[in-house]
């Protein structure tokens, strides 16, 4: 049978606008409290907002224990196809004073970077599915996940905002899917395990990519958006990094 012109464009033109709003990020904002075993230790949030030539995305979070006290804020640009337009990190740790910008130059990441009173210039190698990875920045594995979404099979890269900077390799990993509840209700949990060099997080999001809780078994951390929980609850761990590894 033949399907007539008209309909023909106007299932390709439906197809066309669920594809594009299918890739696109949402305006949202989020809000998590990191916990250590039985101890709430901190909170992180983030807010996304769209607009004409891409998105700009603030994140900020806190950490306080024993022989630790962290800290960042964050204000990121990215393009439409959510590659880096630029990227700035403040923050602080044990006292210390870092600053982080980055911005794409010739092909590469140029970073600019001030720690420990001292100014470091350097450049990365650019890859488009590199993502900014400050610690506690929930934000950035809502970009990785869907970065992955669009790119299926694609290398995916996280761009570490330590010592002069660090570009590793991130693997992806879809899990079975859990069963959890959010803002008092019944969801299903998608389940990921991510890998950026040494260290495997535990990533559940719900089925449109919202990250509702991250876990660092090694270190020991579960970081858990407000109102949700896991069904049965996650066991991150107990035991965390040295704090001497520790900058941003």
């Amino acid at each position: 049978m033949r399907i007539p012109f008209l309909l023909a464009v106007s299932a390709l033109l439906l197809s066309s606008i669920s594809l594009a709003q299918s890739t696109n990020l949402p305006a949202v904002s989020a809000h998590f409290t990191v916990h250590q075993g039985e101890q709430s230790v901190g909170t992180a949030s983030y807010q996304i907002q769209p607009g004409a030539d891409g998105y700009r995305v603030t994140a900020h979070g806190n950490l306080r224990m024993q022989d630790l006290a962290y800290a960042f804020s964050k204000t990121e640009q990215l393009d439409t196809n959510l590659e880096i337009a630029s990227e700035g990190l403040s923050g602080t740790v044990n006292g210390s004073a870092v600053t982080v910008a980055v911005h794409p130059d010739n092909h590469k990441l140029a970073l600019d970077i001030s720690a420990n009173g001292q100014a470091y210039q350097n450049s990365l190698e650019w890859h488009p599915q590199t993502v900014f990875v400050p610690d506690f920045d929930m934000s950035s594995y809502v970009v990785l996940l869907r970065l992955a979404a669009l790119h299926p099979g694609s290398a995916l890269w996280a761009l570490i905002p330590k010592q002069t900077g660090i570009l590793l390799d991130a693997k992806l990993d879809k899990q079975p899917d859990l069963q959890g509840t959010f803002n008092g209700a019944s969801t299903p949990v998608r389940h990921y395990t991510l890998t950026i060099g040494s260290v495997t997080s535990d990533v559940y999001s719900t089925s449109k990519g919202d990250v509702l809780e991250v876990d660092i078994p090694s270190q020991g951390f579960a970081v858990v958006r407000d109102q949700f929980q896991l069904q049965p609850p996650a066991s991150p761990g107990t035991n965390p990094p040295p704090t001497s590894t520790q900058q941003q």
